[in-house]
């Protein structure tokens, strides 16, 4: 079952408002002499009925916020101007009262978006014509717009559309936006083997936040995330290695690799076809990587609850 944060909007006083210079921001905020109402949106711990993105059975469970994410992000933009942020909030877990977000807006109508990352370099740009489609975009700070090589983590998001005026009491969900994806090997490792390495290729590198989903872009292909695992002693024999990540909704390639000791590639394999992920969804790739006989299937795991298997070829 879907995994859902519940996030109780109410009104309160405060405002925090912060500017970044690499987020495009209007050039002035609402008129200092138009009234402003106060809003507030308070996340708390919260019961969820979840399978765990290991692919176990459901259970609930009552989860602390922190346990869900590091770092809480709280962006606003006018409706009449969609493309650019007026006002950004951040948050981090070991801040006193986080989950709690205050803030004052003058009447008007405005889309708020509430971000939940593992990570605390997210920002928030404006896409233009010269690299990007026009789009509000969300990326990580130092990869040039682009997502980073290793995890992004669990990635929560909501957009709400709100019109401040008056008195106003709503409930909001913030929903998951990252699909994970597996790779499990289910032959023995042999003797001589020094490291297995996994490359997800083309993954979604940045993300729209009006569609949740991965953003189009004028850039050819997309990054490529890699997992090593180093193979100690103990490890010769054992079946069953997997290696996974979390990616925001997209296609995606994969390959496989392991090497001798000497640091020589021995065999590499391209499961074939581009692979949709897509969010609140696992997808575990299993099968053989260093037998003679090779062969992958996998199976997908819709909400984390059942199985199903798909097969395909090398």
């Amino acid at each position: 079952m879907k995994k859902i944060l519940t996030i109780l909007l109410g009104l309160s006083a405060g405002l925090i408002s912060c500017k970044k210079e690499h987020i495009a921001t209007s050039a002035k905020h609402e008129e200092s002499s138009a009234q402003k109402y106060p809003v507030s949106f308070a996340v708390a711990p919260f019961d969820v009925q979840t399978g765990t993105l290991s692919l176990h059975s459901t259970a609930k469970k009552t989860s602390a916020l922190k346990d869900n994410f590091k770092y809480l992000y709280y962006y606003v933009t006018k409706q009449s101007d969609s493309l650019h942020v007026i006002k950004t909030i951040k948050q981090k877990s070991t801040d006193e009262g986080f989950g709690r977000i205050n803030d004052t807006l003058a009447a008007g109508k405005y889309n708020i978006f509430i971000f939940g990352a593992a990570r605390s370099d997210v920002e928030v740009f404006t896409g233009t014509e010269d690299f990007y489609y026009p789009g509000l975009l969300l990326a990580y700070e130092g990869y040039n717009g682009h997502r980073p090589p290793n995890s992004i983590g669990d990635n929560f998001l909501k957009k709400i559309s709100i019109t401040v005026g008056k008195m106003t009491n709503q409930d909001v969900k913030l929903d998951r936006i990252v699909g994970k994806i597996n790779v499990k090997i289910t032959d023995p490792i042999p003797s001589g083997v020094s490291k297995i390495v996994v490359n997800f290729n083309s993954v979604p590198d940045v993300l729209d936040l009006y569609t949740g989903e991965e953003a189009i872009t004028n850039s050819i292909g997309g990054e490529t995330v890699t997992q090593t695992y180093i193979v100690k002693p103990e490890d010769v024999g054992k079946t069953g290695l997997t290696m996974g990540d979390y990616f925001w909704a997209g296609g995606l390639w994969i390959d496989l690799s392991y090497y001798d000791l000497n640091g020589n590639q021995v065999d590499q394999k391209i499961p074939t076809g581009s692979w949709l992920v897509e969010a609140n969804k696992a997808v575990t790739f299993s099968g053989k990587l260093f037998s003679i006989s090779t062969g992958f299937s996998v199976g997908v795991n819709s909400g984390w609850e059942s199985e199903t298997d798909q097969p395909f070829e090398f």
